[in-house]
């Protein structure tokens, strides 16, 4: 079964909630708003992995 779109998009607001969070505490500079570099998303991915 397909998720509904509004849960993906409600989804992708929370993950890029998180990662803004995340990305602030840790020193990035990383503005409230616009696309989140690459680089960011990655090392917010591997912070559990590690």
């Amino acid at each position: 079964m397909r998720e509904a779109r509004g849960d993906h998009t409600r989804h992708a607001r929370w993950a890029t909630r998180a990662i803004r969070r995340w990305a602030n505490a840790h020193g990035y500079d990383l503005p409230e708003r616009g696309r989140i570099p690459i680089e960011i998303i990655e090392a917010w991915k591997r912070k559990d992995s590690g």
